[in-house]
């Protein structure tokens, strides 16, 4: 784990509380991983699903979460797996947060905002929601003309924010 990786770091938390949590039940819990081959021998192993959705395995978890549905097993995905999806997920609530901050900017009178990503907003749920909370926030509505800058490494460090802005400007 990349522990300069805030997304790393609140995966491994959430994998600690569930190891953590099925260590205390006093009922027996076996915690298991599986991959595409394990889809196709069959999912008769597990009772149940939390899946952490990725835009890149997004073939594998549509299978899984198929036959979770025609086993009637329970599954859940850790964030949304789609931007409609109003169903099955736990989420932080990362439209309210870039409402909040976009509201703050407005009100202190900024004008020049840049949200900064490491992820396309086609790739990330999250930072869509981010950024169209910061958007409704600075009162822009549908206007186009909020920007988003994309940092090219695996985290925003000073270092690479201010290449990116060197880079965008």
């Amino acid at each position: 784990m990349d522990r300069a990786n805030p997304q790393e770091v609140w995966r491994a938390r959430i994998y600690d509380a569930i190891l953590s949590s099925s260590i205390e039940r006093p009922e027996s819990i076996v915690l298991g991983g599986f991959n595409a081959s394990s889809i196709d021998q069959g999912l008769d192993d597990f009772d149940g699903f939390i899946l952490f959705y990725s835009s890149t395995q997004d073939d594998l978890l549509q299978k899984i979460r198929k036959q979770a549905e025609s086993t009637k097993k329970p599954w859940v995905c850790v964030d949304p797996p789609g931007v409609m999806a109003t169903e099955n997920f736990v989420s932080a609530n990362f439209f309210e947060d870039g409402l909040a901050v976009g509201r703050a900017f407005k009100a202190s009178g900024r004008r020049n905002i840049v949200m900064m990503t490491n992820h396309a907003l086609d790739d990330s749920v999250s930072d869509r929601l981010r950024f169209h909370g910061l958007v409704e926030g600075l009162g822009l509505g549908n206007s186009m003309d909020a920007k988003v800058c994309r940092v090219k490494s695996d985290w925003v460090s000073v270092q690479s924010g201010s290449e990116a802005i060197a880079n965008h400007v």
